[in-house]
């Protein structure tokens, strides 16, 4: 009795032990961890396999996702409810979503366990995905399209993290993957604020055609204007292109759409600083002359997030010796003030050429403004001085004195000074010009002159008159400032090589000084020979 009693506890035991085996050992799994379903409706199938030699059960609900705004959308399964595993076998499930025409774009999840049923410890997580598109019908064709690229072509931002007024560039290729031709593709693109589920932006290029395994790249611009966008939200830049595919009937027939996560360039944040003041949409009203003033239009933007008081700018370009300030005054966060005030062109300016205009926009505290990223507030008007409007003299004045007396077959000298008459400092060229025919060039000790304004400086030349030339000549000193001349002539009197005493003795050699007295000597006794002989005759 005692023995069979034993037995039984032991059998019991038995039973135990491979039931606790039984569960131990048991183990399902999917044949995949995510799947994601659109507004379509279109069905994702996945596997539940059971990996131990016995069936297992397996319950299967409908599951629901809710988006920010509330809206719910519903996803079911087939089969659904209690789901029977074959041993070492699996199923298949079919898994299918109603998603309302309002629910948010993007990417919704849902973390869904799929457990056994009486061992909820042997389970498996799968991720349910509703994502509503900007497509608004099922796609039938093989057109793609995909971001490639986003980056900010002008602004304070980077490609991912943007400032109110950047001026963005989305690069976007469209593919036809298919082998018929699709026809009428239109590209759409549209910026969404994810935090408050409201578009900011949208724009559409032009239809073309593709064909089979052909693609295009669209570079799409677009600025951010500072009234639809919020410090601290984020953005999703968004794509989606139809066209008619051959393959397939209908018109349109195919719709993809994409966006900037889907291309791995992650979401996009728009920084407002606390404190930055920018300016925006310069441009010069009329036509910069010489000695002229024209207008200079734009907008003064606070993108920051405080209230600024006694704003101004800085207006320069040292080039022309332009300085200016500009008082704008008190300005709101996310405000922005007409800016419109006159600028002087000054008449030494070079017609034809372009100039830059420097802004430079100061805080209360006659600080620069700057962004979170070190960047300040800093911003450049190119213009061009228009042709025809200038003078086209060097701001300079010549004057030339002699420092020497001139004499056929020598050199002589000439001291010009040279002062510069502009509002800036000026670099002239010097050359001389009209002298070939009566002297020849010796030196000049300057041919590159720079000079404050109203300075000036004296340059020393040399040149040698010819043998044979006597009486009134010139020659002209040329100044020149790009392509600006000015032209001084220089009058000279030419002491000629007629009889000369000097030059007589000085071919007699050595002993000159005792030659001279004696010619001296003689010259006298002539006078005084011809002196005597008028008086005799006139008595």
């Amino acid at each position: 009795m005692m023995k069979k009693k034993t037995l039984r506890v032991f059998g019991l035991g038995v039973l135990v032990l491979l039931s606790l085996m039984t569960f131990a050992n048991a183990a399902i799994s999917l044949s995949t961890s995510s799947i994601t379903l659109n507004q379509f409706s279109d069905g994702q199938s996945f596997t539940i396999s059971n990996s131990i030699a016995s069936p297992i059960n397996v319950s299967l609900t409908s599951q629901t996702i809710t988006d920010s705004k509330g809206n719910v959308a519903t996803i079911t399964f087939n089969p659904t409810g209690t789901v029977l595993i074959p041993l070492s076998g699996s199923v298949t499930v079919t898994a299918n979503a109603s998603v309302p025409s309002n629910f948010i774009l993007g990417a919704s999840s849902k973390a869904y366990v799929i457990s056994e049923v009486g061992n909820p410890s042997n389970n498996v997580t799968l991720t349910l995905n509703v994502k509503n598109t900007l497509c608004t019908f099922r796609d039938d064709g093989n057109l793609d399209v995909s971001i490639d690229d986003v980056k900010v072509l002008s602004g304070f931002g980077s490609d991912t993290t943007w400032y109110p007024l950047d001026e963005i560039e989305a690069k976007v290729d469209v593919a036809n993957n298919g082998n018929d031709t699709i026809r009428n593709i239109v590209v759409k693109w549209e910026l969404y604020d994810t935090t408050s589920q409201k578009r900011i932006l949208k724009g559409e290029e032009s239809d073309f055609s593709l064909k089979d395994g052909d693609d295009k790249t669209l570079n799409i611009d677009f600025k951010l204007e500072s009234s639809s966008l919020k410090g601290g939200d984020s953005y999703i830049y968004y794509v989606w292109a139809t066209g008619k595919d051959e393959a397939f009937s209908g018109s349109p027939s195919t719709c993809m759409s994409t966006d900037n996560v889907a291309s791995n360039l992650g979401s996009l944040d728009v920084t407002i600083d606390s404190n930055l003041v920018i300016l925006d949409s310069l441009e010069v009203v009329g036509t910069p002359s010489c000695g002229e003033t024209v207008q200079i239009s734009g907008k003064v933007w606070n993108i920051g997030e405080d209230d600024e008081q006694d704003v101004y700018l800085k207006v320069y370009n040292t080039e022309l010796g332009i300085s200016q300030r500009v008082d704008i005054g008190d300005i709101d966060s996310l405000d922005s003030k007409d800016l419109l005030f006159d600028l002087n062109i000054p008449e030494d300016a070079q017609e034809g050429k372009s100039y830059d205009l420097t802004f430079l926009v100061y805080d209360e505290n006659d600080d620069i403004f700057e962004s979170s990223n070190g960047d300040q507030a800093k911003f450049t008007l190119p213009f061009t001085i228009a042709s025809g409007s200038c003078t086209t003299e060097v701001s300079a004045s010549v004057t030339a004195v002699l420092e020497t007396e001139v004499k056929a077959g020598q050199e002589f000298t000439v001291r010009a000074t040279i002062t510069n008459t502009a509002s800036v400092s000026k670099t002239f060229n010097l050359e001389l010009s009209d002298y070939g025919t009566w002297s020849s060039f010796v030196s000049v000790d300057k041919t590159s002159i720079t000079l404050n304004a109203g300075a000036s400086t004296d340059v020393i030349i040399k040149l040698k008159a010819n043998d044979d030339v006597s009486g009134s000549q010139s020659f002209s000193i040329i100044l020149r400032d790009g392509t600006k001349s000015l032209t001084q002539p220089v009058s000279v009197s030419v002491q000629g090589k007629g009889f000369s005493l000097t030059g007589w003795i000085t071919g007699l050699g050595g002993n000159t000084y005792l030659w001279a007295i004696g010619a001296l000597n003689v010259i006298l006794v002539v006078i005084i020979i011809v002196v005597a002989v008028r008086v005799v005759r006139k008595k």
